[in-house]
């Protein structure tokens, strides 16, 4: 049954609560264990009122129930004292209150009617700025009524016994983003939101740190602006109301509520906390604020909720304003004179910090991850000092981030810091940010660049290590281009240059130069001595305690097992890799074993798996923006499209390979992209365009003339054109694969023998042109030819399919397929779309047709034949 009349004021709102399930549950458990007083403490805006309300009304039936007093809303944001706490109470109960009556006599007679009541829900909201006298009378009703309970909503703790405090943060990122999209459809229902919009939402919500209140007032300006330039135009001044001015009416307005009500050493504080980005620790406090008593004013901003404690994934208990909070202490600390010494002690507490961790990162995987939580500190701190000219600290300061970002793939900002760093340095960081900078130009694809950077390093260099850490990076670089020889003379240079040397950057710098030997002997087909070598690689690491490099040479030993067909060792060996890289969050190790995992399975015959890790694998890679690895990872994807037979995709995903390995000049790949070419040509009985192809891989393969494998793969290729029987051509094909094994040659092998298979049946049948599917083992095509929206559509899927395997469609894309030109309403767009999704999964196409992240795809690992 309904709650009885007159015994709540609650009201529903207007529209419904997004999220807050945990939050509501917590409160649930609280008050059915016996706590009587629950205080939701946290910053104007984070939606306590709501999240209070919302608990109330669900618990409003079992407080009215059996002669219970029901639940009540008390909204005190407008009383001053005790008094009038207690008459906003009784006139939202209906009880009778004299105010000629003491103040001790009114709070003892509402103890007592409130007893009378038996089981009462007490809502008080917005009890912040009354804590000392709210406590006061809290406490006399809580004695006088043993069956009333609390719920108090506040931005400062009451103080009072057996109070239970919960902090209400941000709504976690989903709810956020349900939250902002829910109010941007009230404002503007016919907006956009395709996957861009989406990913700009979530920008949005994870800037604004989840705060509900932040969050509706942003988008309800996307009335005119789109959640893109909203994003890109984020700032306090656009969250507001025009025309509000209530308490809520614009969240400067709600935080600059709080700060009125702390002392002038606490309102200090709170601006120069604004000089820290993404948290930051009591000892960076401690050294960058030079607080009389630091711990005094953090626990200060934290009592008035303003700033908040969070335990980070290392276990260090951290602070951080949340970023709307932060942007309005910006704003006043933009106004104070100690801005430029504050910003410069940061900028040298955190050089030094980083300093530190980049050492440590070398051995200790934690420090990484201290590394990762200074991100935005350091970047910060780097911005300073480039804009003050104090080019050897920004040069600190880049490279102190360095390991951390070439871990995580992140290239780009590497080269943004150490372009501005290099424009003005000088002194003996110079020679690494070089190679740095290098480093991050040949992942980005552009070789040129980064041989420049490698050999103004090696000219700059100081230090054996440093020397031979730029002996790798050329070697590096030239083995990608083909010129193995040269490369090995690099790696042995850069050897020579710490022998003997026993400091840890030596040995690592020595463990380096095994691992990249050993790779290059690999490529040549010398396996023996490259398992010497990664076996050195291997004990290196171990001794400098370097994870990333035995991720690496898990891998590298992992392709070794591959080459000598010992596939269960191979697959170990890649399992953990796989797991030193996801634990290190090394996207780009993470990937490259993803790769070989694909390849080992094409090997198992487990073709439709493979298909699914090389997808992975080039998604990462485009993702970081390292077009070799890129290209490569496409070559292997196409070659497990031959091998199912699917020459259009394969052709098709060739032709992205050498897009990508065109850019960074890699011969080895561009050989084997022209060779898989000619066999995908042969094997479509087109002999002078395999001919041709062939003429192409050859010329490129001149460029890597030590690597026997790269020659052997082309020759077993060539045999597709031969003339002699399959029989005789697969024996001499065997007998070319003994000469050097391996799965390129041994995968050539087995594309030679394709064309006496007849391609099973199995599979799905799409008309490239979106008008006719057929699903597995089915005898008939579904017929779409006069269904021209759902023709297009799938036209577009199959085409995506195709051109970027793993990548979805969004619902505006899916739209502009379907129905080309046509202005309609969004909610009527995202309906049309749906609907003529559901009717391609009734029609057949529900096992091959799924949902991504980002949108909807035809399955990549599905086997699919594209045909005209």
């Amino acid at each position: 049954m309904a709650a009885e009349l007159g015994k709540t004021n609650l009201v529903e709102a207007p529209t419904p609560l997004i999220g807050r399930d945990t939050e509501r549950a917590v409160l649930t458990d609280d008050l059915d264990r016996g706590t009587r007083l629950v205080t939701l403490v946290g910053p104007g805006g984070a939606g306590k009122t709501r999240l209070a309300v919302r608990f109330a009304i669900e618990r409003a039936e079992a407080y009215a129930a059996h002669g219970g007093g029901g639940a009540w809303l008390c909204d005190l944001a407008g009383a001053r004292n005790a008094m009038e706490l207690c008459a906003v109470v009784a006139a939202a109960l209906e009880l009778p209150l004299d105010p000629a009556t003491s103040e001790a006599r009114v709070i003892a007679d509402l103890g007592r009617r409130l007893a009378q009541r038996r089981r009462v829900l007490l809502v008080l909201d917005n009890c912040e700025h009354l804590v000392r006298d709210a406590s006061a009378v809290i406490t006399a009703w809580l004695g006088a009524a043993p069956l009333v309970h609390c719920v108090v909503t506040s931005r400062v703790a009451l103080g009072v016994p057996g109070e239970q405090l919960r902090p209400i943060a941000g709504l976690a990122p989903d709810e956020a983003v349900r939250l902002f999209v829910r109010r941007a459809m009230e404002v503007r229902p016919d907006q956009p939101l395709g996957p861009d919009e989406l990913a700009a939402i979530g920008d949005i919500v994870r800037r604004l740190d989840g705060l509900p209140l932040a969050i509706e007032l942003a988008a309800a300006r996307t009335r005119l602006l789109s959640p893109a330039q909203l994003r890109d135009r984020l700032a306090p001044s656009l969250l507001a109301r025009p025309g509000d001015p209530g308490r809520h009416g614009s969240m400067r307005g709600t935080i600059l509520d709080s700060v009125a009500s702390l002392d002038e050493t606490a309102r200090t504080s709170f601006a120069c906390c604004a000089i820290f980005r993404g948290g930051f620790s009591l000892d960076a406090a401690e050294a960058v604020l030079a607080s009389a008593d630091t711990l005094a004013a953090l626990e200060a901003l934290g009592g008035h909720s303003l700033l908040r404690t969070i335990v980070a994934e290392t276990g260090e208990a951290r602070f951080a304003l949340f970023e709307p909070i932060r942007e309005v202490a910006a704003e006043q600390l933009a106004e104070r004179v100690e801005r430029a010494e504050l910003a410069d002690r940061h900028a040298r507490y955190f050089a030094a910090l980083g300093q530190r961790l980049a050492a440590r990162a070398v051995s200790d995987p934690a420090a990484l991850a201290e590394l990762a939580l200074e991100l935005d500190n350091l970047v910060d701190a780097h911005a300073h000092a480039s804009s003050m000219g104090a080019s050897e600290l920004a040069l600190d300061l880049a490279l102190a981030l360095d390991p951390l970002l070439a871990t995580r793939g992140r290239h780009r900002l590497r080269l943004r810091l150490l372009d501005a760093a290099l424009a003005g340095a000088s002194g003996g960081a110079v020679a690494a940010a070089h190679l740095a900078r290098g480093h991050a130009h040949r992942e980005l694809g552009d070789p040129t660049a980064a041989r420049d950077d490698f050999t103004r390093g090696r000219g700059l260099a100081a230090t054996p290590t440093l020397r031979a850490l730029a002996e790798l990076r050329l070697g590096e670089l030239v083995e990608i281009s083909g010129a193995t020889a040269e490369a090995k003379a690099h790696y042995r240079r850069a050897l020579d240059a710490v022998h003997g040397a026993r400091e840890p950057a030596a040995v690592l710098r020595a463990a380096d130069a095994h691992a990249h030997l050993g790779h290059a002997l690999r490529r040549e087909g010398t396996l023996e001595e490259a398992e010497l070598h990664l076996a050195s690689a291997v004990e290196g690491y171990r001794t400098t305690g370097h994870r990333e490099g035995l991720g690496a040479m898990a891998y590298e030993r992992a392709v070794l097992a591959l080459f000598r067909a010992q596939p269960a060792v191979a697959r170990g060996r890649f399992e953990d890799a796989l797991a030193l890289a996801r634990s290190l969050g090394a996207r780009q190790l993470e990937a490259a074993v993803n790769s070989g995992l694909g390849i080992l399975l094409q090997e198992l015959a487990e073709v439709d798996a493979a298909i699914a890790h090389h997808a992975a694998a080039i998604q990462v890679f485009r993702e970081l923006g390292n077009r070799h690895r890129e290209g490569s990872a496409l070559y292997y994807l196409a070659t497990a499209y031959l091998e199912r037979g699917e020459l259009v995709e394969a052709h098709a995903v060739l032709d992205q390979a050498a897009n990508a390995i065109a850019a960074v000049g890699a011969h080895r790949y561009a050989a084997l992209i022209d060779g898989a070419r000619g066999a995908a040509h042969a094997l479509a009985g087109e002999a002078s365009e395999a001919a041709r192809a062939f003429e192409r891989a050859d010329r490129a393969a001149a460029a890597c003339a030590t690597e026997t494998s790269l020659a052997v793969t082309l020759a077993i290729h060539r045999l597709q054109l031969s003339a002699v029987d399959a029989t005789a051509r697969a024996a001499e094909a065997r007998s070319l694969v003994a000469t050097a094994p391996g799965d390129d040659t041994r995968l050539a092998e087995r594309l030679l023998a394709a064309p006496s298979r007849e391609r099973p049946r199995h599979g799905w049948l799409v008309r490239a042109d979106g008008s006719a599917f057929r699903p597995p083992e089915a005898t008939e095509l579904v017929d779409l030819s006069r269904r021209a929206p759902l023709r297009r559509i799938l036209a577009a899927l199959a085409r995506a399919r195709v051109d970027a395997p793993g990548d979805s469609l969004g619902l505006d894309d899916l739209l502009g397929a379907g129905w080309p030109g046509e202005r309609i309403a969004h909610a009527a767009a995202v309906n049309r779309v749906h609907v003529a999704l559901a009717t391609l999964r009734k029609l057949g196409l529900r096992g091959l047709l799924h949902s991504g992240e980002r949108g909807y795809l035809l399955d990549p690992a599905a086997a699919v034949e594209v045909t005209a």
